[in-house]
């Protein structure tokens, strides 16, 4: 489909963040604009991208069809700026806390997997920790959201357990330093979930340099898992699936099939347990369990629809098939097909929910071979059809868009 000039996208970096946190916001929006790229062009959208400097100085809505916010906040100086063009174009928001039209990783169940997590590693004082120069939405939902996981399992996250820094400086020397001892010295974890990679990092070079080892004297997690180090455990924020199911999102409003005041539109944010989080990781069979566990994660995340995803892993971890299925089955509870098959229908009924591919493209790209065999299981699972789950479940508006 060729893009025409009625047929563009602002996509708009409202920026407003410190310094050290615009450096690996870099990274962010590289990832994201990929998948905002590469939906658009599919869909036969033209891209403009605007940064501070260029949206400041007034861009006529007129111009496009609709706007992506590419902001990991929406700071009060935004506010009448998005106000303005949501009045007269369509707007979505790329992990941004906003209350609506907002894309972003599904923070809820993702932190109540840390706080599972890590009491199931003998925990008994998990804490959070967030520090920043400007306050976060983000970081403040990030934090309800593991209070309310430590809660289902009765423990209340309470100061100074949680801690909120937020004011110029304080990610700066002496005050940073002075700020990560108070905390310890204060809250005593023996478990810390930060809000983000980034200040995981950094506290655990702080730590480090005091002679603190992790994770013997304190588990530690972050969020993101954008820094490639093997032994963080991080949520995993798929940013490149956040941008492109951005693009589907607006499209949908643009062409009547979506709200134009839809709510937030999450994305599955799996948990990347390693090595920082093992309280045991010393133990050579949990340091193995880690490492089965992680390929498992990987290849599932990267080969789910493979024709014969037991082989492939049993290969990458150089163990044969037979002793795969068997060591799978005592870490997991389950046969590995009916593990597959739940992941695959997990994949499916997301897509069913939140886009309008048909479904036919749906079953065949989440690696199931026959219409027949998908219906029977997904029936099986849910008690529905896939089309009639598309009715009962979809928030894209006319179900009857993508049926084969």
């Amino acid at each position: 489909m060729q893009a025409s000039s009625n047929r563009a996208l602002a996509i708009i970096d409202t920026g407003g963040r410190d310094t050290r946190v615009g450096e690996i916001w870099v990274q962010y929006l590289g990832r994201m604009f990929c998948g905002v790229q590469d939906t658009a062009s599919r869909l036969g959208y033209a891209c403009t991208y605007l940064v501070e400097g260029q949206w400041k100085s007034g861009i006529d809505p007129g111009g496009f069809v609709g706007a992506l916010g590419l902001t990991n906040e929406r700071l009060p100086d935004q506010w009448g700026f998005w106000e303005a063009w949501r009045l007269k174009r369509p707007c979505v928001f790329l992990g941004s806390g906003a209350s609506e039209c907002n894309v972003e990783a599904d923070h809820g169940s993702a932190m109540a997997r840390v706080a599972s997590h890590l009491l199931e590693q003998g925990c008994k004082r998990p804490g959070f920790f967030h520090a920043g120069e400007q306050p976060s939405t983000v970081g403040l939902k990030r934090m309800g959201s593991y209070r309310e996981g430590l809660r289902a399992h009765g423990l209340e996250l309470e100061e100074p357990l949680s801690r909120v820094w937020t004011q110029p400086g304080c990610m700066e020397e002496p005050l940073r330093g002075e700020i990560y001892g108070r905390y310890l010295e204060e809250a005593r974890p023996d478990a810390i979930a930060f809000s983000s990679d980034t200040l995981a990092l950094d506290f655990a070079a702080w730590a480090g340099s005091r002679g603190l080892s992790i994770p013997r004297d304190f588990a530690i997690v972050g969020f993101d898992d954008w820094s490639g180090r093997d032994w963080l455990t991080s949520v995993q924020n798929d940013f490149y699936r956040v941008g492109a199911s951005a693009v589907w999102a607006l499209h949908e409003v643009l062409e009547g099939s979506r709200p134009g005041s839809f709510t937030s539109l999450l994305i599955p944010a799996p948990l990347q347990v390693r090595a920082s989080s093992q309280r045991s990781a010393s133990n050579p069979s949990l340091g193995e369990e880690r490492v089965f566990r992680e390929a498992v994660s990987q290849s599932v995340r990267e080969r789910l629809a493979s024709p014969d995803l037991a082989t492939l892993l049993a290969s990458r971890l150089l163990i044969s098939r037979p002793y795969f299925l068997k060591k799978f089955r005592r870490l997991y509870s389950q046969d590995f097909n009916e593990w597959l098959f739940g992941e695959r229908l997990s994949e499916a009924a997301w897509h069913l929910a939140h886009t309008h591919r048909p479904i036919t493209e749906i079953w065949i790209e989440v690696g199931f071979r026959s219409a027949q065999h998908f219906n029977q299981l997904f029936q099986r699972r849910h008690g529905v059809s896939p089309t009639r789950y598309r009715e009962e479940k979809g928030d894209v508006g006319d179900p009857d868009r993508g049926k084969t």
